[in-house]
């Protein structure tokens, strides 16, 4: 666990550069920065430790970077698993537009049907319906966003679900 930045290693307390993980398991290197993979930023030294050691453990047991069952899939994990196994794959050139359209989706705050409001990256694939895409699109305009920048992030929502369909993650689009 260290800090890749300019600054002296004495003042990584408060530094406020990412932390890097980096292990080595059965001759696979994992090597990456915190705050990317668990997409919030670590603050201490503790915190990312703690992090660190929980992602040590997955990686032991096998189960470090494994897609979750259908039903407990998050939009988020979706993403992620669309970004590595299709996106990068067949269209590199869009890859960097798509992790800011999904970033701006999975982030975007929209009311729970049962109450309360989360980010749309943390709800499940299950519990997304047309409503909630005609909510997100309600949501965007009202933070001042113009209709051709919700459109785009629709777009990019959409061709995500259109994956999903064809490849069995899900079984119907809130598109449709």
């Amino acid at each position: 666990l260290r800090k890749i930045c300019g600054c002296p290693r004495r003042g990584w307390a408060k530094c406020s550069h990412a932390w890097h993980f980096s292990f080595m398991w059965k001759g696979a290197p994992y090597r990456f920065s915190l705050d990317k993979q668990l997409e919030r930023h670590m603050d201490s030294r503790t915190a990312a430790a703690t992090e660190a050691e929980r992602i040590r453990i997955e990686i032991k047991e096998g189960r470090f970077g494994q897609v979750a069952p259908r039903e407990s899939m998050t939009l988020r994990q979706l993403a992620d698993t669309y970004l590595e196994r299709y996106v990068d794959v067949e269209r590199p050139a869009t890859a960097q537009g798509f992790r800011y359209a999904m970033a701006t989706i999975c982030r975007t705050e929209l009311p729970r049907p049962v109450g309360g409001a989360a980010p749309v990256g943390d709800w499940l694939l299950t519990d997304i319906v047309t409503d909630t895409v005609e909510r997100f699109r309600e949501v965007r305009r009202g933070q001042g966003v113009g209709p051709v920048g919700v459109n785009r992030n629709l777009g990019s929502w959409r061709a995500l679900y259109n994956w999903a369909l064809r490849v069995g993650y899900v079984d119907r689009s809130p598109f449709k």
